[in-house]
């Protein structure tokens, strides 16, 4: 019982690994995406909106 246990505890981490690893790797790219409209936006003030 105690192996099974064990297991499931496993299991459940390293699922929860995975779902940390995908949300970070989207935030990542959907701020990269956002971050390029930005600089990329000449409407935007000299150095980004960095400087509000």
């Amino acid at each position: 019982m105690r192996k099974e246990i064990q297991s499931r505890v496993a299991a459940f981490q390293a699922h929860q690994h995975r779902f940390h690893r995908e949300r970070e790797a989207y935030f990542n790219s959907v701020f990269t995406r956002v971050r390029s409209v930005i600089d990329n936006d000449p409407k935007t003030p000299p150095g980004g909106l960095d400087n509000f």
